[in-house]
């Protein structure tokens, strides 16, 4: 499966180091701009975009896992009916319907542990997404907090 640009490493990279500098960039904003307020609101303005977006990416995240895991429970059916079609055909006497039932038995087995291990993975991005979320909700509270300040003090 192919991963949205907003999904990619380097993405992943982008909010982590965006959050790991917004409260150094914010003092240091503050320190230098002449209507710390206003710079504050377009701080809080950018973070709150950012939130958007990275939920937005979560929620693909989300119903791609769903999509996956449906594709899962069809393999696992399949496998199934292949199992039985080969069983059938063992107690029949038919070996050679049997080992075709048992490739694609086999195939279908393949499938399932191959979207398994991508539900896994798109599982572990919803995970990191939902953390990146509660950071950068932490950060945007502090920034909220401080524009209060600031309001109060000018």
């Amino acid at each position: 499966t192919v991963l949205p640009l907003a999904m990619t490493p380097a993405h992943d990279d982008l909010i982590s180091t965006s959050l790991s500098s917004i409260s150094l960039i914010i003092n240091s904003m503050l320190d230098q701009a002449e209507d710390p307020e206003k710079m504050i609101r377009l701080m809080i303005r950018e973070m709150e975009d950012t939130l958007v977006e990275i939920k937005s990416s979560c929620a693909g995240v989300m119903a791609n896992g769903k999509t996956v895991r449906r594709q899962v429970n069809e393999a696992r059916k399949r496998e199934k009916d292949w199992s039985d079609k080969a069983s059938l055909a063992v107690n029949k006497g038919r070996d050679d319907l049997a080992r075709e039932a048992l490739i694609e038995k086999r195939r279908y087995l393949q499938k399932s542990e191959s979207l398994e291990i991508e539900l896994g993975e798109l599982n572990g991005l919803v995970e990191k997404y939902k953390d990146d979320i509660r950071q950068l909700e932490d950060k945007l509270r502090t920034a909220r907090g401080n524009a209060s300040w600031i309001r109060r003090r000018v």
